[in-house]
């Protein structure tokens, strides 16, 4: 950033024009305020460049408000995945990019059976609760480039950039066993197998 801000000077001065530049700082106690930089060269009488002069204003709280909305937008509120549009978003692109530079591209669909028996039995915050550990589990054996979404109820998609069917058919087979072998918790009622 400092380079950054210095290039920025740089121009504002040569250029004589106004410039605006964005940079966080560390309080301490480890505290993080983020700020917008708005300066403007100042001129002598004779035309030449004295220096900036300028404002610093702390733009923390919007900035915190916007990263939130942003969350909001993109993410499914109950289990923390990609919310069904941003991931369709997020899978096109990557799925794009994979037929531009020949590469293969793997998607599983799951879904939760007997979710609807959980509801029925034991209430709908149980079968919340599933769905949240079962996105726990789904994501656990992720790798970074990998896309998880909640497509909506129980329906869930993993989008596998650059893997093959074989590999994808290994982590879908692991991934099922995984969730058969893990006792989902259910506060109140005990752990339930889905």
């Amino acid at each position: 950033d400092h380079d950054m801000a210095e290039s920025s000077f740089e121009q504002a001065l040569d250029a004589n024009s106004p410039v605006e530049w964005d940079f966080r700082i560390s309080l301490p106690g480890g505290a993080i305020r983020y700020i917008k930089a708005r300066a403007m060269p100042r001129l002598d009488a004779s035309g030449k460049t004295m220096g900036l002069a300028g404002i610093n204003l702390d733009v923390t709280q919007r900035t915190l408000a916007l990263r939130e909305l942003q969350i909001m937008a993109t993410t499914d509120s109950l289990t923390g995945t990609l919310n069904r549009r941003h991931f369709m978003d997020t899978t096109r692109r990557e799925l794009e990019r994979c037929t531009r530079y020949p590469k293969p591209f793997s998607l599983i669909l799951f879904d939760v059976d007997g979710l609807r028996k959980i509801n029925d039995t034991h209430g709908n915050t149980a079968g919340d609760q599933v769905l949240i550990q079962l996105a726990r589990i789904a994501s656990e054996g992720m790798r970074d480039v990998d896309i998880l979404g909640r497509l909506g109820g129980e329906e869930f998609c993993l989008a596998m950039p650059e893997t093959e069917e074989g590999s994808a058919r290994m982590v879908a087979e692991r991934l099922q066993e995984t969730i058969r072998n893990t006792p989902m918790a259910i506060p109140g009622a005990g752990p339930v197998h889905i």
